[in-house]
């Protein structure tokens, strides 16, 4: 099903052939983030994501780059979370080889020109004012600095202007030669691919990373010990909010982690969820509604985002509460924990159908853990949860010193949704 092999200078691949499939996936993750930021770097792990696609000596420009790619038909992108920074491409399994030299070529050989960090300044910034003027947008940036207030995991991603404007060459390269160091990297590949030829081409292009290990990011920690709320006022036709709870700091792939997956698919996670039929079909109170979720390697945290009437902003949040107090009080059904097992499952297996998926699946667990879970024993982590165990995530995650709301909309009452809150 896969195979790992280690190269001289350390870094790590991961091969997963598949059958049935002429794609092939290719993901290269970093162990880094905008938690590993520093106040004055604030955002540079996302402005260097960016600026890896400007040019190398072998392709000087963007165009080049992109078009070895896209232009063969494949998909070429790279995303910037809390932990980790992903460089991606799926493609046919004839262009493989080219996407390795492509992503290689881009991480140990861009030129990261003065004038092209200059540019990238202002393309930043205007990606700042656009999220500042999408109040959905905007909303998540806000509940994530009410839950960690003044440390590293408050953000934002992107930068502000001022760290921003203060990015020069040398912090790049700076931040290159501290995080970008071959054990701190791991490249799967998965899909259609030559498990016997696909090593070495890795090794002949990846082989000038510099051997190493990366410093671990802070651990972050926050004590709250009452609800709290953050309002932000703004001239919308919606009241927009996410509402949710802090979740502790569960282990990697722990039970405990599982059923909170579960619970997530049981309060928001589709059409026939608790939250979704309660809100939208009963009340009429709300277009999308939904429950998601983020779990780092020290903590995360589940929310319910919804888009409401300025006026039916109460009656909602009190409905989501009343959801919250019930899972934590009488906790779920038979029923609803077996449906929610199917629908993870499903979608698991449907997942699973994707080689970019499949690249992603065994690569993140080589990178945070190591070592690896099968897909059927990731299956079955859900399959063996019994109905107390969601029910007792649910008793610690929905507690009253937990409970966090952020707002957008036409308020500035604050003190009347911290009363709702204290309801709990």
């Amino acid at each position: 099903m896969y195979q790992k092999v280690i190269l001289d200078n350390g870094l790590r691949i991961i091969l997963a052939p598949k059958e049935g499939t002429s794609a092939s996936s290719m993901i290269v993750l970093i162990r880094n983030g905008f938690e590993y930021e520093s106040k004055e770097l604030t955002g540079i792990s996302h402005f260097l994501e960016h600026m890896f696609h400007k040019g190398t000596e072998k392709r000087p420009i963007a165009k080049e780059i992109s078009k070895a790619i896209e232009g063969k038909g494949g998909i070429f992108n790279a995303f910037t979370s809390e932990e980790v920074v992903s460089y991606i491409v799926k493609i046919t399994a004839s262009r493989l080889e080219v996407a390795i030299d492509v992503l290689s070529d881009i991480l140990l050989n861009s030129q990261l020109k003065s004038e092209d960090i200059e540019k990238e300044k202002k393309v930043i910034i205007e990606e700042i004012n656009m999220e500042n003027d999408d109040a959905v947008e905007m909303l998540e940036s806000l509940w994530i600095s009410l839950l960690y207030k003044n440390t590293p995991a408050a953000g934002p991603i992107l930068g502000t202007k001022t760290s921003i404007r203060g990015i020069t060459r040398k912090k790049l390269q700076d931040y290159i030669k501290t995080y970008y160091r071959s054990q701190n990297i791991v490249v799967s590949i998965a899909g259609n691919i030559d498990v016997q030829k696909i090593p070495a081409v890795v090794e002949k292009c990846f082989s000038g990373i510099e051997r190493g290990e990366a410093p671990d990011k802070p651990r972050i920690r926050v004590i709250q010990r009452r609800p709290e709320v953050l309002l932000h006022y703004k001239e919308t036709e919606q009241t927009h909010f996410l509402f949710g709870a802090r979740i502790p700091n569960y282990t990697l792939f722990s039970p405990q982690r599982y059923a909170i997956k579960l619970l997530n698919v049981i309060l928001g996670g589709n059409m026939s969820s608790r939250l979704f039929v309660k809100v939208r079909e009963e009340m009429g109170a709300a277009y999308d509604v939904s429950s998601d979720m983020d779990l780092m390697t020290d903590r995360g945290h589940m929310f319910v985002s919804a888009g409401t009437d300025n006026q039916k902003a109460e009656e909602a949040i009190k409905a989501i509460l009343e959801e919250y107090k019930d899972v934590a009080g009488r906790g779920i059904s038979p029923e609803e924990l077996e449906d929610a097992k199917e629908y993870k499952i499903g979608t698991l297996t449907l997942g699973f159908e994707d080689s970019l998926f499949w690249a992603s699946f065994f690569g993140e667990q080589e990178l945070f853990l190591n070592r690896f879970l099968t897909p059927e024993e990731e299956m079955e982590n859900y399959k063996k949860l019994k109905i107390e165990d969601v029910n007792e995530v649910a008793r610690e995650i929905f507690r009253p010193e937990n409970l966090n709301l952020a707002i957008i909309g036409l308020h500035k009452n604050k003190e009347k949704f911290k009363r709702i809150l204290e309801e709990f």
